[in-house]
């Protein structure tokens, strides 16, 4: 990185010397940073994938991968509520290794996505422009952050979205800087254009995503140019309408499935979505409101925060617009809700945008001292997460994981009191995935399945249950009878006539024998 932000006076350009003299220091510190944090995030990510089967979604999806083609329209129309672009990438992977890794293999292909965000930052801290602040820290919260590192961990949709979403702002804060410059590359917008339509192919909320960035980035030009930047305008709008296939086909049988779900339309939780962002920052952020709090008590004073620069101002109506949005569609729709949306890291990033672009006129050694702690505070949390995802929600955990830990701090299921019944309580497609793992691990024990049912359905789930139960009573050859969802059970509850406990979060043990 050489030189330092250009200020736009008339026709004049002029260098801000204190940053001139700044940028090596900067650059040195962001090159090293990026390499921790990569190869920190990497190594949670990989952790996370050695010790954790898939969970009930991420079988679902790897289903996908097993459809012969001549059902793989039929199979995204049926039991599909995602748009086809992270399907057709498990598809590609598994073609382009012949078929021959296993669904334990085809996960660590997320990984590439990860790999594409550590090089779009890498790229961007190496081009002759000032390295923002608020981008460096988006990069620390994608790599170590508890629901982002989790998130591009999992076989779904999330690390993909996420890798475009960050190339897509990393990209708008170059075309900024470079139009601050007068040196404006169209490239850059080809780009933007490219990247804008791809989220919506990976995830609905990509279109959410598409709009806020058209926000973001007219607002951001504007600060420059004083009008409406039509160039960017005409890139965004034309490369949207590679969405127009989506919109047509898929989109409408897609919310028809999910209006027909069980559990039927997901409710609209605001506050219950405004604490778990909190959560979802983690340390980092906070570390890095405390360094601007710092700054002015320091005597820099607020007007040393660089809150006027034209990025900011973009990523601040970037998060505005796609908050707003997404509450628009949840109050319109009857239920929307962020989180189950999996797009939470979308307003984290954004924030993180925001809140580090304020201190880009900070020295490079208050910068070096907020990202080393910022970085010490967040490893725990997230470790923590990855060890057990039930901290994230109780039903992102695997089955078989559930089995495993079980076995593992009691040892049960080796004991001599008695044999255990285990009930996989999820659908049949999932248990493809589900049965022969538990049943490899735990050949053993009895092993019985139960689809799950919403709405009026569980009244049959609950008498189903009590026949089963009272079935391995009788028989007098099962002692209890473990049950792998725990968000099952209380529901319930009343039809079942055993003593029972919850083991953690996500499972529960019936005795059989009073």
């Amino acid at each position: 990185m050489t030189g330092g932000p250009i200020a736009l006076e008339g026709t004049e350009l002029t260098m801000d010397t204190e940053e001139t003299k700044r940028a090596p220091i900067a650059a040195g510190f962001w090159r090293g940073y990026a390499v921790v944090v990569f190869a920190a995030g990497l190594a949670l990510r990989i952790g996370y994938q050695l010790t954790h089967y898939f969970w009930n979604d991420e079988a679902g999806i790897y289903r996908s991968v097993e459809v012969p083609w001549s059902e793989f329209w039929h199979w995204l129309t049926n039991y599909e509520i995602h748009p086809p672009l992270f399907h057709l990438f498990l598809r590609a992977v598994d073609l382009g290794t012949f078929g021959l890794l296993s669904p334990d293999e085809v996960k660590y292909s997320v990984l590439v996505w990860f790999v594409v965000i550590g090089g779009t930052f890498w790229w961007y801290v190496g081009l002759p422009l000032r390295t923002s602040v608020g981008i460096s820290l988006v990069f620390g919260i994608v790599s170590l952050g508890p629901v982002t590192a989790y998130l591009g961990a999992e076989v779904r949709p999330y690390s993909l979205l996420t890798a475009l979403f960050f190339a897509a702002v990393v990209m708008l804060d170059v075309w900024l800087q470079e139009l601050q410059r007068g040196e404006e590359r169209r490239s850059r917008l080809v780009a933007i254009a490219v990247l804008a339509p791809l989220m919506a192919w990976t995830h609905y909320a990509g279109f959410l995503i598409g709009c806020a960035l058209l926000v973001g980035g007219l607002c951001g030009a504007f600060v420059v140019t004083r009008r409406v930047h039509r160039r960017f305008a005409m890139a965004w709008f034309f490369g949207m309408l590679g969405t127009l296939p989506l919109v047509l086909t898929l989109l409408p049988i897609h919310m028809d499935n999910v209006a027909a779900t069980p559990t039927g339309p997901l409710r609209l939780r605001p506050l219950a979505t405004a604490k778990f962002m909190a959560w979802a920052i983690g340390p980092t952020t906070v570390v890095f409101v405390v360094g601007i709090v710092l700054l002015v008590i320091l005597g820099r004073g607020i007007g040393s925060l660089s809150y006027r620069e034209p990025s900011i101002v973009a990523f601040g109506a970037l998060a505005v617009s796609f908050v707003a949005a997404a509450y628009v569609v949840g109050f319109s729709t009857g239920g929307v809700n962020l989180v189950n949306l999996g797009v939470v890291p979308v307003p984290v990033i954004l924030l993180a945008m925001v809140l580090g672009g304020l201190l880009d006129r900070a020295s490079g050694g208050f910068l070096a001292v907020l990202g080393v702690t910022s970085v010490i505070l967040t490893a725990p949390m997230t470790m923590l997460v990855l060890d057990e995802p039930a901290n994230l929600s109780g039903n992102r955990v695997s089955p078989v994981d559930v089995l495993v830990d079980f076995e593992e701090r009691t040892g049960m299921f080796n004991s001599s009191q008695g044999s255990f019944a285990v009930m996989l309580i999820d659908n049949s497609v999932m248990n493809n995935y589900f049965m022969p793992r538990a049943r490899e691990l735990f050949p053993g024990l009895d092993i019985r399945t139960m689809s799950m049912r919403g709405g009026e359905g569980l009244q049959q789930n609950g008498r189903d249950l009590a026949a089963f139960l009272a079935e391995q009573s009788e028989r007098g050859t099962v002692r209890a009878v473990v049950i792998t969802r725990g968000s099952f059970d209380h529901r319930v509850k009343p039809f079942l006539e055993f003593s029972w406990y919850r083991f953690d979060h996500y499972a529960t043990v019936i005795n059989l024998q009073g």
